[in-house]
């Protein structure tokens, strides 16, 4: 990771931790919180959420809307790995949180993880009332439209039914697999950019914008995904991986170009900063196969 960037992650890290031990749960849950999101995580959406917030130049706290963002994620990975659901046993290399503290635990402390998303959100509107004119003057608008998006992403018209349809997809192909991604993947991501956007000072009248571009950067994030996995998932009978579905060629070149409208559409925006330019380039860079 570049450094500037692993300079913030850092940073992150020690409030993540913070905000953790600062909300007193009982000893067990507390020690299934920190497990959870000491996984080695990349943080790519709270990252998204301060670089988006310094591209703005508008100087606005955003540590609460970035520790809102990663408390959902990680409370829709701990759901997605129960055996109800994917029964995963393992993820980034050690026991998911059910395998490791027992299903009841989990489930709490998915539970847990989302109401306290929503709890940072309410923190971020208090720090932007607490913000230099203009922008404390947005302060409620800003929390509405937090919160539209918190609940929509998050939602039945989001990762909740990308879940279900992943577990029962009404056919296995590319439109499936496309449908699945912009409920379960994308959504997440809209919520970084947005939250980055709104509580960074953004202006309100081109959120719609913001949303296009999160929609080509997810998009682009779960292909990639599924380019390094296409060895091992083209040997599972009805893979929904989009690498196997569409094959190597035509996946590498869906990824780089929606890399390029992302790109493109961030500096319309006037956002593409050199931190979101290395966001951009982590995610290129992680990806194998892109000479085919």
């Amino acid at each position: 990771m570049e450094k500037n960037l692993r300079e913030i992650k850092e940073k992150f890290e020690e409030d993540l931790t913070k905000s953790v031990e600062e909300l007193k749960a009982p000893p067990l849950l507390s020690e299934a919180l920190h497990y959870a999101f000491d996984g080695g995580a990349k943080r790519v959406r709270p990252l998204v959420v301060f670089c988006v917030a310094e591209a703005l130049k508008n100087d606005l706290e955003v540590t609460k809307a970035a520790l809102s963002t990663e408390y959902f994620h990680t409370a829709s990975l701990i759901a997605d790995d129960m055996p109800c659901m994917d029964n995963d046993s393992y993820r980034r290399d050690r026991y998911t949180l059910h395998k490791a503290y027992g299903e009841t635990i989990a489930l709490l402390t998915s539970y847990g993880m989302i109401t306290e998303g929503f709890r940072k959100i309410y923190e971020a509107i208090e720090d932007l009332k607490k913000a230099k004119k203009p922008f404390s003057l947005n302060a409620e608008k800003v929390g509405f439209l937090a919160l539209e998006c918190a609940t929509r992403c998050s939602g039945y018209l989001g990762a909740v039914s990308g879940q279900f349809f992943d577990l029962a997809p009404p056919k296995r192909d590319f439109e499936t697999a496309k449908t699945i991604i912009d409920l379960k993947t994308t959504t997440l991501f809209e919520a970084a950019f947005f939250f980055g956007w709104i509580f960074g000072g953004g202006s309100l009248e081109k959120t719609d914008k913001v949303k296009e571009l999160s929609h080509h950067f997810g998009l682009a994030f779960q292909i990639g995904d599924d380019i390094k996995d296409f060895e091992q998932d083209r040997q599972k009978k009805g893979s929904l991986n989009s690498a196997v579905l569409l094959g190597i060629e035509k996946a590498t070149s869906l990824f780089q170009g929606e890399m390029a409208q992302f790109y493109e559409k961030s500096e319309s925006l006037g956002i593409l900063s050199k931190k979101i330019q290395q966001i951009g380039e982590l995610l290129e860079k992680s990806v194998p196969l892109l000479t085919c």
